[in-house]
């Protein structure tokens, strides 16, 4: 870490209709359809911010677009360890590859209550 990084880690999506049935079998619900000014999906890298994203691995790693910031140190730390992000728009929770199923949600909260 050179300072000024954001560090996103690449984390499964989850749909709420999945929740519902992992709280409880038997619970009753609404739906109220979508609500002004709701979001859908979460953006966890803009598209403005893809550029200055490298890959690493299990997480992504968001440079600081600042004239202090020193690209060839930082390209230097991470050598042989993370790649320039190409070919993605943005890292939002709706074009995520990896979704939790029901099965894994109810495993997370039965886990979390023990």
């Amino acid at each position: 870490m050179f300072g000024g990084e954001i560090f996103v880690p690449k984390l499964p999506s989850i749909k709420i209709r999945d929740i519902v049935p992992a709280l409880g079998p038997h619970l009753s619900t609404y739906v109220t359809g979508v609500r002004p000014g709701e979001k859908l999906h979460e953006v966890m890298i803009p598209e403005e911010e893809i550029r200055n994203t490298v890959d690493m691995g299990m997480y992504f790693v968001i440079q600081p677009n600042h004239h202090w910031w020193n690209v060839s140190d930082f390209k230097l730390s991470i050598e042989n360890r993370g790649e320039d992000v190409f070919g993605m728009r943005e890292y939002a929770s709706d074009t995520n590859d990896v979704w939790l199923t029901e099965k894994q949600i109810t495993t997370l909260i039965r886990d979390l209550v023990k």
